[in-house]
């Protein structure tokens, strides 16, 4: 106590052991609050302004031979993401171009080559059968729960059909191990659906569920046929019998549609395609209004359909259904799934249709196979939304196809 430099001993930096500032050395002025307010901000100004130009000047070198770092924005929009081997490779979208109400969901990210960096020899990672697939989902060419999941089951047995296990690994390990790879591909192309989700968690338990000491013949046949029975009864049996439901199975039995209906269709399902072409197959006498909008105007596919099979139908753009509601007696709809707590996930506008239903009081009916089911519960209508190409909107006239490839081919019919 008592020591040198005050309580402890210790002494302030630039300070005597008194405790002021040693000879020669001059005081710092006091500032008031404003004052230092004022040059905090100045500070932060001529902060910004180095940051201005160290990003205007990015062509030039740096200490090191490194060019200067470019702003966010303009490394964004020209950065391309290296992909490894089996990964596609996307341009990165900037933040100032996306849309506040959907930026909580993933963006959109044009892909410059979705095969670019995969190989095709024997031990790629991505087998060719998987990657005809995944390129199909990203042009757009495969669309529609049910297509997407027939084609990515049908790939799958591709895949295992020329899997062969090795030496000293199990075959449900390993061959689970490179089906996760395969999965990843399909990922990074389209996210997958719900049903595509509960039909990839059955094959996955199908392979678990193989006996340890089967051969590799034996494991592929069983695993082939699981697969092949998941689709004939989870899909195609499933859709027989909403198509029995809505037209009966005999001429006594209740339908759905009957003679003298208006039926408003949203969009294209399959499903209700078949149960459409089903019930003017039967006799009934209907008129179908088909809904539709854009980018994708599904609805033509499903229009030229219908009028091909002799259907009576109209064509309506979104923005008309308030208008040709008042003539409609039942709203058909299909659906990319049904969540626990009786919410209907279906194609953006859905909403719109339902809800003018609602208003005008119309019966809305679902056709939705068992198989696309989901324990997950939304409250909120926007949360699990896709973002899709905004170069497809660019376009307003037909036939020009919007402003991605994608677009000229779905308007090419």
């Amino acid at each position: 106590k008592g020591g040198k430099g005050g309580k402890g001993g210790k002494q302030k930096k630039g300070e005597s052991g008194d405790g002021k500032p040693p000879p020669g050395v001059a005081k710092k002025p006091k500032l008031s609050k404003a004052e230092r307010r004022a040059l905090q901000e100045k500070q932060r100004a001529e902060k910004e302004a180095r940051k201005a130009a160290s990003a205007t000047g990015s062509g030039k070198r740096v200490k090191g031979g490194e060019a200067a770092p470019k702003s966010p924005a303009l490394r964004a929009s020209a950065s391309m993401e290296k992909a490894a081997p089996g990964q596609v490779s996307r341009t990165i979208v900037p933040r100032d171009k996306q849309v506040p109400l959907f930026s909580h969901l993933p963006q959109y990210e044009r892909e410059s080559s979705l095969s670019q960096n995969v190989g095709f020899a024997h031990n790629e990672p991505v087998h060719p059968a998987i990657l005809r697939v995944g390129l199909k989902y990203g042009e757009g060419s495969i669309v529609g729960g049910n297509a997407r999941c027939v084609a990515m089951l049908t790939a799958f047995k591709a895949f295992i059909a020329d899997y062969a296990s090795p030496p000293a690994k199990a075959l449900k390990v390993d061959l689970d191990k490179r089906l996760r790879s395969q999965i990843e591909f399909l990922t990074k192309c389209r996210p997958h659906s719900v049903s595509m989700g509960n039909a990839i968690r059955h094959v996955r338990s199908v392979i678990s569920h193989i006996p340890l000491g089967w051969s590799d013949e034996q494991a592929k046949e069983e695993i082939t046929f699981r697969i092949d029975r998941y689709v004939e009864e989870r899909i195609r049996v499933a859709d027989d019998a909403i198509v029995n439901a809505m037209v009966g199975d005999s001429d006594d039995a209740p339908r759905k549609i009957v003679n003298g209906d208006v039926i408003l269709t949203y969009g294209r399902s399959h499903v209700v395609e078949m149960a459409l072409r089903a019930a003017h197959e039967r006799g009934i006498v209907f008129r179908v209004i088909v809904a539709d909008a854009r980018p994708r105007m599904e609805g033509k596919e499903l229009l030229r359909r219908l009028e091909r099979a002799g259907v009576a139908c109209s064509y309506v753009l979104l923005n008309a259904v308030s208008y040709v509601m008042k003539d409609v007696t039942k709203v058909v709809s299909g659906a990319a799934a049904m969540l626990s707590n009786g919410a209907l996930v279906s194609r953006v506008g859905t909403a719109v249709v339902a809800m003018v239903a609602n208003a005008y009081n119309k019966p809305f009916l679902v056709c939705c196979e068992t198989y696309k089911f989901s324990s997950k519960v939304q409250l909120d209508a926007v949360c699990q939304n896709e973002l899709g190409d905004p170069d497809d909107l660019v376009s307003t006239t037909l036939g020009s196809g919007g402003g991605s490839a994608a677009g000229r081919a779905r308007e090419a019919w």
